[in-house]
Order: C-alpha cells, then structure tokens, then sequence
C-alpha cells in the first residue's frame, strides 16, 4: 500500500530524531504517566461509547479479552517469554490493522526500531504488558488510536475515519 511507505518514511524521521535526542531520555513519560494524562483528558462520553462497540462486538463474535485500565481490551494468543518493552524501547513489531467498524485491513506489514513513545497511546499502554514474542490482538477505543483525526493514503483517501475504533493484530518480534 502506498500510504504505508510515507508511514514508515515518518516513523524512521521520528526513531531518527529519537536517536539524535536520546540525551532527553528523562523527558520520554512514564506508561503511569502516559495513562493519567489520558484517562484524564479523553472525553469520557465518546469513550464510553467506544467501549461499548467494542465490547458489543467482542461479545457478537464470542470473544473474551482481557482489560487494560484505559479501555484496551486484548487477547493473547502466543505468549512470548521475552523482555517487556518501555516507552524507551525501540521496538520490532509484525502488524495489521482494522477498522472495528468494517473488519477492512486499513495497514499492514512490519516496523523495525520503533520507538515505543512514539506510537498511539493504546499501544503505549498496552504493549509493556506483553513479552518479547507475544502475538496479541488490541481493540483500541478511538481516543486512544487516532481520535478525530482522519488518516490519509498517499491518493488523499481516507483510510482511517475520525472516530474510528481499531484493531490491530501484532506480533512483537523483538525488543532493544
């Protein structure tokens, strides 16, 4: 996909720009930190509202999955046995993602190096919980994904409305 390529382009700036400033590692916020600034500021109607798609929809597919504090909810389906990433860990990762909505891939494909502090607040959160070689699957509400910010395919179609709740499934390949 073509907008997946401008993607890892802003990612690779953004590690790039994480490397040349790893002096300001104490500026990088803590998971805690992350979680109630937030919960603290997400705007807890839509929130609410997310939270009952999702689990409406986990329940009409007969899934049951666990629960982060912020509203997450994930399934673990390999538990890896490795370290557990940081907001200062670049990260290795396999991925897909879906709108909740419609079940449609909107990316697919692998990020290496990413630095953790820099990818949306529901993987934040959730990935210091998963180990090294865990395959999970994150429902994410959308204040923690995108919010009210559409994203765009190199074409300027939207592939992400605002709003949207999404899925991703990952596989977290390795930690550093």
């Amino acid at each position: 996909m073509k907008y997946r390529i401008i993607l890892k382009l802003f990612v690779g700036a953004i590690f790039g720009a994480v490397l040349l400033t790893s002096c300001f590692d104490n500026d990088i916020p803590s998971v805690e930190e992350i979680l109630k600034s937030n919960l603290e500021g997400a705007d807890q109607e839509r929130l609410a509202a997310d939270l009952k798609i999702i689990d409406d929809s986990l329940s009409r597919w007969g899934l049951v999955a666990q629960t982060e504090p912020n509203g997450v909810r994930y399934i673990v389906h390999t538990q890896g046995s490795g370290p557990k990433p940081t907001l200062r860990s670049g990260i290795i990762f396999n991925y897909e993602g879906r709108l909740l909505s419609t079940n449609s891939v909107f990316d697919d494909g692998d990020m290496a190096g990413a630095p953790l502090s820099q990818l949306i607040v529901g993987w934040q959160t959730t990935l210091p919980l998963l180990n090294e070689g865990t395959r999970a699957t994150l429902y994410i509400p959308s204040g923690y994904a995108y919010g009210a910010r559409e994203i765009r395919d190199a074409d300027n179609k939207v592939v992400v409305p605002a709003n949207a709740n999404l899925i991703f499934e990952i596989e977290l390949v390795d930690v550093r």
